[in-house]
C-alpha cells in the first residue's frame, strides 16, 4: 500500500484517516479500549460518587497519553521511512553485502501495516559473464510494529514477485557468484546496525517467490540448467542470538542440458567425434526442506527434507558446512525406498523421448551419499548404492518379455561405478556386469551373456514393416570404452546364431542362418563358412572385418575381406525390384551413349535410370571380396562357372579376373573404375572372350542384334571416362584389340545388301564366314579396323578402315573375282572396262575389285576405287596410330595407378594391438577406454582368422596392372595383318 507525504500535517491526517490499525501492530486495540473508557467516563460524570470520577479522569489522562504516544509513533516513521530516504540508505548497504553495484528503481512504504516494497532490483555482474546477476521485479516485506520494541523482527509477509538469477562459470573456472561469503564488504555498518543484526530475533511466518526464474551456465563443461516457474512458500524464524530455522516448499521445472545439448529431442551421436550429445531434460522438481543455520551463516543442517517428482522422491538430510570459505564441506544423503521401476520408466521416457514397450514391475532402493568438498576445483564425491528387486517387463499384448530381474549399481567414492543385472529376457538367462568410472574419460567396461528368442524382439521394439526375425541368438560379449566417445569402444567375444530367418522388404526371400558363429576381437571380427539360406539357394560366407568403429569418419573406412560361395544363386528371386524392360542391357545402353543415338525409344540417360545405374561417390568400406558360383540367375540370363574377385575402397571398385561362361563360350574381363563427385572419371578394362555364340552375344550387348553369326573370339583392352550413370563417353575411350569370327557369316542387313547389289553377287547379300580374324584400335569415337580377310565369303575380300560409334563407315575392301561372275553392271560399277587387263597374273580368269564403303550402317554409300588397284591397299592401321594409342592407355593407367596407391597407403598401415580383457580386470579405477585413440586405427591389417594382413602390393590392385595371360593381340599380330594376304 502506497501512501502519499506532504507536510507533516498531512501525514497526521491522513495516518489517522487510515486508522483503525492493522492487528499485525497491535494498536487497534488500544484505540477501541480508550473510546471504551471515554464513553464509561462520559455516563459516570452523572454519577455522584466522587470515587468514580477520579477513576474517570485518570481513564480520561490515560486515553489522551495513548492518543499522543500514536500520533508522535506516525510522525516519527512518517519521517525515517522516507521512500528516497530509505532507498539511499538501502542501496549502500545492499551493496556492501553483496559486493556488487544494487540498482533500486523505486522504493513505496506503507505505515498500516508498516510495510516496505522495492521495485526493479537489480544486481550488477562485475565479471561480465552475465549481463546481470539477479533482478527482482517486486520485494515486499511488512513487519509488526510493537514486537520491534522488544528488539524482535516479526515479519509478517516477504514476497518476492518474478525473480531471476543468471549465474555463469567460465571455462577456466571462475564464477560470478563464488565471492559472496568470502570478499569483505567494502562499506562498514555502523555499530548500531551491527547490534541491531546479532541481538534482534526474527520470526517470519510467510515467505512467498512465484515466477521465479534461474539461468546456470558452466562452460568449463557444456552444462547448462533452467529452473522456471520457481514457486516457495516458507518461513524463517530465529531467536535473539540464536540458530535460523528454515522450513517450507518449492516447486518448479528444471532443464538440465549436457555437452553438446542440442536444441531438444534425445541424446544423439555425433557421427564426426562419436561423442554423445545430451539434450535437454525437463522435470517438474519440489522440495521439502527443514533447515538450520548458525548464527552466523557459517553451517547449514538439513534436518530432514524430500526432493523429487512425482512418483519418485528421496530423502534428503545432511549437512554443509564453511559456507563463507572458499571452499564448503559437504555432507548429504539421499535415500529412497520401494520407488516403482513403472515410475522411473515413464520419466525416463518422457524426457528421452523413447516408449516403454509395455508396463514394468519392480521396485527401486536407493541409498547414495554425497560428501567432500565443493569449491573452486573441487567437487563432492558421490558413492552408494541403488538395487532393483522383482524387476520385469510385460509387453502390450500380455507377453512376459522379461522377469526375475535383479539389479544393483554401486558408486564409490573414487567414483568407480560397479552394476550387474541378471534374471530372464526374451525367454532366455541374461546377465550384465561391468564397472565404470564418473570421472576424466568415463570409461566403461562390461560383460554380456544371454540367448533371447529374436521372435520375441517385435514386442519390445518396433521393428520397420516388413521385417521379422526368429531363432536364438547365444551372446558372449565383453567390452570397454569410453561413453564419451563411442569410437572407442572394442568388443571381443561370440555370437552364435541358430535356426536364424531374418526377412527384410528389401530382401525377396527370407534369409535364414541355421548355425554358425562370429566371433568379435576389438575392432573387428569374423566368421567361418557361414551357412547362409536364401529361400532354395544356399550359399557359404567367410570373411572377416576391420575396423568398423571408422565407419563415417572422413578419410578412413572398414576394412571387409570375405568368399561367397555357392552352387547357385538367384539374384532375380532375391531382389524386389521390378525387372527392367528386357530390350534394355548395358551393352545396348552404352553403344547407343557413344552413338548419339536413342535405344527402346529412350534417351541413354533414361535407359540408364530405368537399369538403376549410379556411380557413388566413394564407399564407407575397403578390402575385397571372392566370388564364386556354379550358377548365377539374373533379370538378363544365367552365368556359369563364375569366378571373380571384386576390390574396392573409398574411391575405386576393380574386378580382378573375373571368368564365368556365358553365350555358350568363355569370358573373362579386369576392371578398374574410379569414384568421385565429378561428372566424369576414369576407367580401364580388358575382356577376352572365348568361342562365344556371336549372335547372342552381340544381339546383348551391342546394336547389331543377331546380324553376325558363328563364333566369336575377342580380346579387348579399354580406357576412358564414365559419367555418373556409369555410360562412357565416346570421345573419351582409347582401346585395342582384335577378334576372330569363324563357323558364321553375315545376315542379310541394308551393308550386305548393297554390296550384293552393288557387285551383282547374291550370295553376298548373306555371306558365310569361315573366318575373318582382324585387330583394331578405338580413337577419337572410331573404331579402326587392320586388314583382315573374310575367308569363305564371295571374293574372300580383304577389309580394313574404320566403323564409328556412331554408325558411320569408312572401309576399303578389295575382292577377288571370277570375271566370269561378274556382270556388265558390275563391272560398271567397279570402273573396270576391260576385263582381260584386269585379270591378275597369278590367278588366270580372276580379278581384283576395290570398294570404297562410305555412309552408315543403314544406309551405306559404295564406289569403286580402282587407283587403289594398282598400289599397296591402303593401310587403316598404321603403327604410329597403334603406339599413339598405346601410350594414351599406358598414360591413363598409371594415373589410375597413382590415385589407387595413394588411397592404399593411408589405409594399409599397420595398427596397434589392441588388449582383451580378462574379467577378474574388470575394476573401475583401472579403466581404460583404450590407448589408441579411434582417429588412427587402421582398418586392413588382419586377414580372416587370426593372423594380421599383410599390406598388398599396390601393383596387384591397380587396374593398369590387369593383364590376361596371353600378350594383347594388337601388339603381337598388328604388322603381319597390315600386310596386303596377310
Amino acid at each position: 500500500m502506497v501512501y502519499p507525504y506532504g507536510d507533516d500535517g498531512e501525514k497526521v491526517a491522513e495516518t489517522c484517516r487510515l486508522a483503525p490499525f492493522s492487528s499485525l501492530l497491535g494498536i487497534e486495540e488500544w484505540v477501541l479500549f480508550s473510546s471504551h473508557l471515554l464513553g464509561v467516563f462520559t455516563v459516570g460524570g452523572s454519577s455522584s460518587r466522587p470515587g468514580q470520577a477520579r477513576w474517570g479522569r485518570r481513564l480520561l489522562f490515560l486515553g489522551a497519553a495513548v492518543a499522543v504516544l500514536f500520533v508522535g509513533v506516525t510522525l516519527f516513521l512518517s519521517r525515517y521511512l522516507d521512500p528516497e530516504a530509505l532507498a539511499t540508505r538501502l542501496e549502500p548497504r545492499l551493496e556492501a553485502a553483496l559486493v556488487r553495484e544494487v540498482e533500486v528503481g523505486g522504493v513505496e512504504v506503507g505505515l498500516f501495516p508498516l510495510g516496505v516494497r522495492l521495485r526493479d532490483v537489480t544486481v550488477a555482474d562485475p565479471t561480465g559473464l552475465a549481463p546481470f546477476l539477479a533482478r527482482v521485479e517486486s520485494l515486499e516485506f511488512q513487519a509488526r510494529l510493537i514486537p520491534l520494541f522488544r528488539r524482535e523482527v516479526q515479519i509478517a509477509r516477504l514476497v518476492l514477485e518474478n525473480p531471476s538469477a543468471d549465474l555463469r562459470v567460465s571455462s577456466e573456472g571462475r564464477s560470478n557468484f563464488g565471492d559472496f561469503s568470502t570478499q569483505p564488504s567494502e562499506v562498514e555498518p555502523d555499530s548500531l546496525d551491527a547490534t541491531f543484526a546479532e541481538s534482534f530475533g526474527l520470526d517470519l511466518k510467510g515467505i512467498r517467490i512465484s515466477g521465479g526464474t534461474l539461468h546456470f551456465e558452466n562452460l568449463d563443461d557444456s552444462t547448462s540448467i533452467e529452473v522456471e516457474d520457481l514457486k516457495v512458500n516458507a518461513g524463517v524464524r530465529r531467536e535473539s542470538m540464536g540458530p535460523w530455522l528454515f522450513q517450507g516448499d518449492s516447486e518448479a521445472t528444471v532443464t538440465v542440458a549436457g555437452r553438446d545439448a542440442s536444441a531438444g529431442g534425445a541424446p544423439r551421436i555425433d557421427a564426426a567425434e562419436a561423442r554423445p550429445s545430451t539434450g535437454p531434460m525437463s522435470l517438474p522438481l519440489s522440495l521439502t526442506f527443514d533447515l538450520e543455520a548458525g548464527p552466523t551463516f557459517e553451517r547449514l543442517e538439513i534436518r530432514s527434507g524430500s526432493v523429487g517428482g512425482e512418483p519418485v522422491f528421496l530423502t534428503l538430510a545432511g549437512t554443509i558446512e564453511a559456507l563463507k570459505e572458499p571452499t564448503r564441506t559437504v555432507d548429504l544423503t539421499l535415500s529412497g525406498e520401494r520407488t516403482p521401476l513403472a515410475g522411473i520408466l515413464a520419466f525416463l521416457s518422457s524426457q528421452l523421448d523413447l516408449q516403454v514397450p509395455g508396463e514394468a514391475v519392480g521396485t527401486v532402493n536407493s541409498d547414495v551419499r554425497v560428501e567432500g568438498s565443493l569449491g573452486p576445483g573441487s567437487k563432492p564425491e558421490v558413492s552408494g548404492t541403488v538395487t532393483l528387486a522383482q524387476g520385469g517387463l510385460v509387453a502390450e499384448d500380455g507377453t512376459l518379455v522379461a522377469q526375475d530381474l535383479a539389479a544393483e549399481v554401486g558408486i564409490t567414492r573414487g567414483g568407480a561405478v560397479r552394476f550387474s543385472l541378471n534374471g530372464e529376457v526374451l525367454d532366455g538367462p541374461f546377465s550384465l556386469e561391468g564397472t565404470g568410472a564418473t570421472g576424466g574419460q568415463r570409461a566403461l567396461e562390461f560383460q554380456l551373456r544371454g540367448n533371447p528368442d529374436l521372435g520375441l524382439v517385435e514386442k519390445v521394439v518396433s521393428l520397420p514393416e516388413g521385417v521379422t526375425a526368429v531363432g536364438r541368438l547365444d551372446t558372449q560379449l565383453r567390452g570397454n570404452g569410453s561413453v564419451d566417445n563411442l569410437r572407442s569402444f572394442r568388443f571381443w567375444g561370440d555370437l552364435a546364431p541358430a535356426d536364424v530367418v531374418v526377412t527384410h522388404p528389401a530382401v525377396g526371400v527370407p534369409v535364414g542362418l541355421a548355425m554358425g558363429r562370429i566371433s568379435l576381437d576389438g575392432t573387428g571380427g569374423s566368421f567361418q563358412a557361414l551357412p547362409v539360406t536364401l529361400d532354395e539357394d544356399q550359399i557359404t560366407v567367410t570373411g572377416e572385418v576391420r575396423s568398423f568403429m571408422s565407419y563415417g569418419l572422413p578419410g578412413r573406412a572398414v576394412l571387409v575381406r570375405g568368399s561367397v560361395r555357392g552352387p547357385r544363386l538367384d539374384l532375380v528371386a532375391v531382389s524386389t525390384r521390378p525387372p527392367a524392360d528386357s530390350a534394355l542391357t548395358y551393352g545396348k545402353v552404352a553403344f547407343a551413349k557413344v552413338g548419339g543415338r536413342t535405344v527402346a525409344g529412350r534417351t541413354p540417360e533414361e535407359a540408364a535410370r530405368e537399369l538403376r545405374l549410379s556411380r557413388p561417390d566413394s564407399l564407407p568400406i575397403a578390402g575385397s571380396l571372392q566370388v564364386a558360383f556354379d550358377t548365377l540367375v539374373y533379370s538378363r540370363g544365367m552365368v556359369q562357372d563364375l569366378r571373380a574377385q571384386v576390390e574396392f575402397g573409398p574411391s575405386f571398385v576393380r574386378v580382378n579376373d573375373a571368368r564365368m561362361k556365358r553365350f555358350g563360350g568363355d569370358i573373362s574381363t579386369n576392371m578398374n573404375m574410379t569414384l568421385g563427385r565429378l561428372d566424369r572419371e576414369p576407367f580401364n578394362m580388358n575382356v577376352q572372350v572365348q568361342e562365344l555364340d556371336a549372335s547372342e552375344f552381340l544381339a546383348a550387348n551391342s546394336p547389331l542384334g543377331g546380324a553376325i553369326r558363328g563364333r566369336l573370339s575377342m580380346s579387348l583392352d579399354l580406357i576412358g571416362f564414365l559419367d555418373g550413370l556409369l555410360l562412357p563417353e565416346g570421345p573419351s575411350l582409347v582401346g585395342s584389340g582384335s577378334f576372330a569370327l569363324t563357323d558364321g557369316g553375315v545376315n542379310s542387313i541394308p551393308l550386305t545388301a548393297s554390296i550384293s547389289s552393288f557387285m551383282g553377287l547374291e550370295g553376298f547379300r548373306s555371306p558365310a564366314v569361315e573366318s575373318w580374324s582382324s585387330s583394331f584400335f578405338i580413337s577419337e569415337g572410331q573404331v579402326r579396323l587392320g586388314e583382315g580377310t573374310i575367308t569363305g565369303a564371295p571374293g574372300d575380300p580383304r577389309v580394313n578402315g574404320s566403323i564409328g560409334l556412331d554408325g558411320g563407315l569408312d572401309l576399303l575392301s578389295v575382292f577377288v573375282l571370277d570375271s566370269e561372275q561378274l556382270g556388265s553392271h558390275a563391272l560398271d560399277n567397279l570402273g573396270i572396262t576391260d576385263p582381260l587387263a584386269g585379270r591378275l597374273p597369278d590367278r588366270p580368269g580372276f580379278i581384283q575389285a576395290v570398294v570404297h564403303i562410305a555412309g552408315t550402317l543403314l544406309a551405306p554409300e559404295l564406289r569403286a576405287d580402282p587407283a587403289a588397284a594398282v598400289r599397296t591397299v591402303a593401310e587403316g592401321v598404321t603403327e604410329q596410330a597403334q603406339a599413339e594409342a598405346q601410350r594414351q592407355i599406358q598414360e591413363q593407367r598409371n594415373r589410375l595407378q597413382d590415385q589407387a596407391a595413394g588411397m592404399l597407403r593411408n589405409l594399409l598401415q599397420p595398427r596397434a594391438p589392441v588388449t582383451n580383457p580378462s574379467p577378474d580386470t574388470l575394476r573401475g579405477d583401472s579403466l581404460r577406454p583404450d590407448t589408441v585413440p579411434p582417429d588412427t586405427l587402421q582398418p586392413d591389417t588382419a586377414t580372416a582368422g587370426t593372423t594380421p594382413l599383410e599390406p598388398v602390393p599396390l601393383d596387384s590392385l591397380v587396374g593398369d596392372s590387369l593383364r590376361p595371360d596371353t600378350v594383347p593381340p594388337d601388339t603381337s599380330r598388328i604388322r603381319t595383318l597390315l600386310r596386303p594376304g596377310g
